[in-house]
């Protein structure tokens, strides 16, 4: 390489170091935007909607607590009674079967 090209080269050299620190910038901008349209696209894709605050109801949906606890109290006592009953009558009428054909 002459001495006359030596400034020539070193030109050339800075302004291709230039152009690739630009295409790097370019590359890393680009490179976000994709990340965020995948995001995006993958939040739309599932359906991420907010729909704003909670309203509280008019009125109470029915039924009420009272009525739930009031129909298991009947019920258990029910069932209670069953579990208690149908044992012993079980056993008395296998006592009487016994008895009548022996």
């Amino acid at each position: 390489m002459p001495k006359g090209s030596v400034p020539q080269a070193g030109l050339d050299y800075v302004r291709k170091l230039r152009d690739m620190e630009v295409l790097r910038n370019h590359l890393r901008a680009s490179a976000k935007q994709f990340e965020i349209a995948k995001i995006d696209e993958a939040a739309a894709r599932f359906g991420r909607a907010v729909g704003g605050q909670a309203i509280p109801p008019d009125k109470k949906s029915f039924p009420n607590r009272v009525l739930i606890v009031v129909c298991s109290t009947i019920a258990g006592l029910v069932l209670a009674m069953f579990w208690v009953l149908f044992p012993k009558l079980f056993a008395l009428r296998a006592k009487i079967r016994s008895t009548v054909s022996s």
